[in-house]
């Protein structure tokens, strides 16, 4: 389901070096939108949380990402 409802992901931003935290200098700060749609139904709040966690799980894991506290 992931991959027939994930429609669009775009790079929005990525920066290398100093931001609003240090970012160490072999590492790179990506910002990104993801599009969720399902052209059979309108996707619940709690489908497309369990979406975007799974796409989160998954680069975490493939590219050893962190997630940075976006508050």
């Amino acid at each position: 389901m992931i991959f027939t409802c994930l429609t669009e992901a775009k790079v929005l931003d990525s920066l290398v070096g100093l931001v609003s935290e240090p970012i160490e200098e072999d590492k790179k700060s990506i910002a990104f939108s993801l599009t969720f749609e399902d052209y059979t139904k309108t996707l619940t709040d709690e489908e497309v949380t369990m979406l975007f966690e799974k796409v989160i799980h998954e680069v975490t894991e493939k590219y050893h990402a962190v997630l940075r506290d976006h508050d």
